[in-house]
């Protein structure tokens, strides 16, 4: 996944708006809207920090979609690492639909 999908899973699965994320980083919805289209413009590493903080993400998450659990004393459990694995090239389409999935499943649970 690149910069721009990333982006756009986490504030669809964080549920936060492009409105918010400007007003928590300072950055203007238009330049947020820029790094949301697909290989346009990528963010300084000054603006990347601002996001991932906002977001509460490692800027490796932030740019590559993984995390480095290490650092976090943790370790990504495999089923993790495999579900990361199999949504490498989804659209966001395909997110829309793997969210939406998850959630029925959360409300099936609950």
């Amino acid at each position: 996944m690149n910069f721009s999908e990333n982006l756009h899973f986490l504030l669809e699965s964080k549920g936060i708006l492009i409105k918010e994320l400007s007003a928590q980083t300072g950055i203007s919805e238009n330049t947020l809207k820029t790094y949301l289209r697909t290989n346009c413009v990528e963010p300084t590493l000054s603006k990347a920090l601002l996001i991932a903080n906002a977001l509460n993400v490692s800027l490796e998450f932030l740019a590559y979609g993984t995390e480095i659990a290490e650092n976090q004393g943790k370790k990504l459990p495999d089923d993790a690492k495999k579900l990361l694995s199999a949504t490498e090239g989804f659209s966001k389409e395909d997110f829309h639909i793997l969210l939406a999935t998850a959630k029925a499943i959360q409300e099936n649970k609950g």
